[in-house]
């Protein structure tokens, strides 16, 4: 999609922030070069009339060309969400499994087959499942964030 869009002559997207389903889709349009742009989705709650999502992402798209939408700050808000959903399935992150994960990730480690071998016997989720839980992209600033939360946990 992005190689068509950018075919297209299209550099700037615009899309609405709804929970964390945009973060995908903006990493992926970022990396292809087009400039990815959020929309506060309270803007768009103002605008009157019923529309599907189809209709939506026209409107969207029609009044950011206009230059009539602000783009929120994205990055920050994206630099703080990894993906990875491992404190849903690990109910005590500080325990004996958590902290084995954390300190494989913090050495290296990004496969999620290698990271789900860490966990206690005891954890009810299953190895799958855990594996599904620790997929996400690790970014630096992310890293670097754990790695200093985790020192102050353990000091």
């Amino acid at each position: 999609m992005a190689d068509w869009l950018q075919c297209c002559g299209v550099t700037t997207v615009a899309m609405e922030s709804t929970g964390v389903y945009w973060i995908p889709l903006f990493e992926i349009l970022d990396r292809r070069g087009l400039q990815p742009c959020v929309i506060n989705a309270r803007h768009m709650k103002n605008v009157p009339g019923r529309r599907t999502d189809w209709h939506e992402c026209q409107w969207i798209q029609f009044l950011h060309s206009a230059g009539l939408l602000r783009a929120v700050f994205g990055p920050m808000i994206r630099c703080a969400r990894c993906g990875c959903r491992i404190q849903h399935v690990i109910s005590d992150i500080t325990g004996t499994s958590g902290l084995a994960i954390i300190d494989a990730i913090l050495a290296g480690e990004r496969n999620p087959a290698e990271l789900a071998k860490l966990r206690d016997p005891r954890i009810k989720a299953s190895r799958e499942i855990v594996e599904k839980s620790l997929l996400g992209n690790w970014r630096e600033e992310q890293l670097f964030t754990l790695g200093q939360s985790l020192e102050l946990y353990r000091s």
